[in-house]
């Protein structure tokens, strides 16, 4: 259960950091990630700011008072964006040192056959 949290943490981060010029509501989520009530309550609980002694990721953006009854509408705050911006960076440098392994690795095999090569001569 715990990969499935992380998962979601992550998808819930990235998809509130794209929505951040338009804010989203928490139906717009619900409909998107199709949550239960459980996941819900967790995003909730480690995405939403309720105090301002408690900031989290998410804030309120505002509130669309021309609908019956009247949507209020969340985005990243800076918290929110640096945690996203930075599990991009990370992700970018983990594909990145992945290529890094590949290239080191067929140097050194290149160095190996080259040296043999000098050896066997």
């Amino acid at each position: 259960m715990k990969k499935t949290k992380e998962d979601l943490y992550i998808r819930v981060l990235l998809w509130a950091h794209d929505k951040q010029e338009s804010g989203f509501s928490w139906e717009d989520m619900n409909k998107t990630f199709q949550l239960n009530f459980k996941q819900e309550q967790w995003i909730r609980k480690i995405f939403l700011t309720t105090s301002d002694s408690d900031r989290k990721f998410i804030e309120l953006f505002y509130n669309n008072d021309s609908v019956n009854p009247n949507v209020h509408y969340y985005t990243l705050n800076e918290k929110g964006i640096m945690a996203a911006v930075n599990y991009k960076g990370l992700d970018h440098a983990e594909k990145n040192s992945i290529y890094a392994l590949i290239f080191a690795g067929v140097s050194l095999f290149l160095t190996f056959l080259s040296v043999l090569i000098t050896i066997i001569k």
